[in-house]
Order: structure tokens, then sequence, then C-alpha cells
């Protein structure tokens, strides 16, 4: 969001000048809930009521029939990775004649892609800005476009209506990174210290996106200063992934010069804001989502949850009528509960016994997803809905 000229609106060009020279530690020292404070024209950090990130409650969505999906172009763009000294951002490079545009979903008009914003926290427990049913990830990856239908440049569009769109990637533990991720993790070691910058070349976002059309949308705000009102949220229905050795590498980042480095550059995520009674509508049908039809094996062709039983072991969710592999439709099985809160232990097993029928994909991906999702206690992930539930002693 950089710009040439310091005018009203345009404190955020001015926040990222302060916040790679020495005398605004500032930012740094005070944190988020002073934002309002230190510039009276990011009042809107303390004041304002459409603030982002937020917590999504899967049971408060709303269903949008008309919400279509995300569109990012397939164009690769050339940028610089920043250690700002509060938060690591790629910016795309202004001189390049490569444009590329998000449209569709809750978009009434054409964005044009200029920068991202890595979160993330110094332990797998938190991280990301946005949570789900109080579920933080490791980290979370939000790109910014400006509506460049409406106005020049991001400078201009931050503080209009319909300015920004964010686009929300959750970012999970996991042994098979996202190949495009690795574009930016790879020179994490040369943006140590604030100030230093690392050229990134030939990024493709939409490679960096996960597999799905599934998301949530909100109104909200940008999540770092000064607070702008003007972002539509979208935030996609599954994760990337990171590996451990690459968040290792994010998590030795400092906030501050070779000469004096400070505390580590993690933990940089903006605290949850109210809701306020706005609406955060979805584009998933909770109706063909939820059927109750479990079992351990989803079907060949698709496949849309993932969680732990109350006795630990992992279970899918199966297709209504879709055979798998082994021949046998949910119509052929016996009934199994509704919810499976009420399914016994036992149960599980002769399930995982009766339906078993050789190494299919379904299985690979039952095992993948054992190793990846690494929850302590009784838990569950939906991934169509991305439905989160932890059950407290």
């Amino acid at each position: 969001m950089a710009c040439a000229k310091t005018s009203p609106g345009n404190e955020l060009g001015l926040a990222h000048k302060q916040l790679v020279t020495p005398e605004l530690g500032i930012l740094a020292t005070t944190g988020p809930s002073f934002w309002g404070l230190i510039n009276p024209q990011w009042s809107l950090c303390s004041k304002g009521r459409r603030q982002s990130p937020i917590n999504i409650e899967p049971d408060k969505l709303l269903f949008d029939p008309h919400l279509r999906p995300v569109h990012v172009d397939k164009h690769k763009v050339s940028g610089h990775l920043h250690n700002t000294g509060q938060f690591l951002v790629f910016r795309a490079d202004k001189e390049s004649k490569v444009r590329v545009n998000i449209t569709g979903g809750p978009l009434a008009y054409h964005y044009q892609f200029e920068e991202i914003y890595i979160h993330y926290g110094q332990d797998d427990n938190h991280g990301s800005e946005h949570r789900v049913n109080n579920y933080a990830f490791p980290a979370e990856i939000q790109l910014y476009g400006f509506n460049a239908e409406l106005y020049h440049n991001m400078s201009e569009a931050q503080h209009k209506s319909q300015g920004l769109v964010a686009i929300s990637l959750m970012v999970q533990l996991g042994d098979t990174p996202n190949p495009e991720l690795r574009i930016i993790t790879s020179v994490f070691n040369r943006v140590q210290f604030r100030g230093d910058t690392a050229p990134v070349r030939h990024l493709s976002l939409k490679a960096l996106l996960p597999d799905t059309n599934g998301y949530m949308t909100y109104e909200g705000s940008t999540t770092h200063p000064g607070c702008w009102e003007t972002a539509v949220w979208i935030i996609l229905n599954k994760p990337i992934y990171i590996t451990a050795q690459e968040l290792y590498a994010l998590r030795r980042l400092m906030q501050g010069p070779d000469s004096t480095p400070k505390a580590p550059l993690g933990n940089n995520s903006r605290p949850l804001q109210e809701l306020h009674h706005r609406t955060i509508r979805t584009n998933i049908d909770f109706r063909k989502v939820h059927t109750p039809w479990l079992s351990f094996f989803c079907c060949e062709s698709d496949f849309s949850a993932l969680g732990r039983t109350p006795n630990a072991r992992q279970w899918r969710r199966t297709c209504d009528t879709k055979p798998t592999r082994g021949g046998t439709t949910s119509s052929e099985r016996p009934p199994l509960p509704a919810t499976h809160e009420d399914l016994p232990a036992a149960h599980w097993d002769a399930a995982a016994a009766a339906f078993r029928h050789g190494p299919s994909r379904c299985e690979r991906e039952y095992e993948a997803r054992r190793k990846i999702w690494g929850f302590k206690g009784e838990s569950y992930i939906f991934y169509g809905s991305y439905r989160t539930k932890k059950q407290k002693n």
C-alpha cells in the first residue's frame, strides 16, 4: 500500500514508512489496542463497528445460493517481501505490466491484487487472525486487492466504499506443503530483520489458493492501521499447508534490525473484534454437506469431512448413493446414528472392518490427514463447513 504522497486518508502509507524506521518502535511496543490512540486518523481501530478479524461460528452462517465462485487470474506476479518490524508483507512490483484480477464471489467489481500479509504465532496453537469456532490455525495469509474499476490505486481505495478485497488462506502444519508457498518461504532467511527486503519472482496467486470453491464472506476492515472498514473478506474453506521447517524459519524473523533484533516478529495477529450483528454469508449448502450417513471411508469421487470420533479414531463421510471402491452404497450399509456423538467406540471398529476393501484413495487420504490434523482431546472438523467442535472436560 505504499504511495507517493502523504495526505488525509493515506495513513497506511505513512505507517509503512514509519514501521521501517527506528523511531516508530511504538507500534511494536504498544500493540493493536493502542492503534486508535497513536494516530487520530486511525480512530476506527478503536471505535469502528465493522472491524476484522472475527471468530466465525458455523451455526450462524447464512447460506446464499447466489454467491459465485471466486476467480483469480493465472498470471504470475513478481515483487518483494518486506520485514517491516511489525508485519511480513509481499508487495507486487508497481512497474510490472502484469495485473492479477480478482473477480466473482461476493464482488460486484474487478479488484486488482496488490499485496500479501502473513500473520503467524510462535507456537502451533495460535497465529491466524480469523478463527473458526474459536479454533486458531498456526498462520494466516491474506491477499489484498483494490477496486480497479472505481479507484486508481490502493491508497485511494482503502478508505472508500467497496474499496478492498481480502482473501484469507488458513495455513496448517503438514508434510506436503503448498508448492507455490515455497516460493515465498524460500526467502525467509533473507528478511530476518526489520528493514530487510528480498525479491520474490513469478508467484502464481491462483496456485497458492487451496483446491476449493467453498468460502465464507463478510464486510470488515483491514487488520493493520488504520483499520479502514472498506474490505470485503473472503475466507476460503480449506487450508494450505506449510512444513515444520518452513514454520521454524518464519518464527526466526525478528522485529528489530540486525544490531538490536528485539523480540520475534511472530504473534503479530490483531485480536478478535466484535461482530456487531453483521451477517457472515457462505456458498456452502449445509443441507447437502451434512447427511446422516457416516463411514470410515469416503466415495472415490469426493470427500467432504474429516475429524475425530469420541474414541479418537478418524472418520470420513460417504456420499448417499455413490458406491465406494468395494461396490457398496450407503443404502446397503447398516444404519448409523445421525450424530457421531452417540456412536459407541465399538461401532467404529465394526464399521472399519466391514468396509475395509484395499488401499483406496480415500484410505490414503485418511492416513495423510490423520497425520496432519494434530488435534488434542476430542474434536472434529467438517471440511464441507469448516465446522469444529472441542469438548472440554
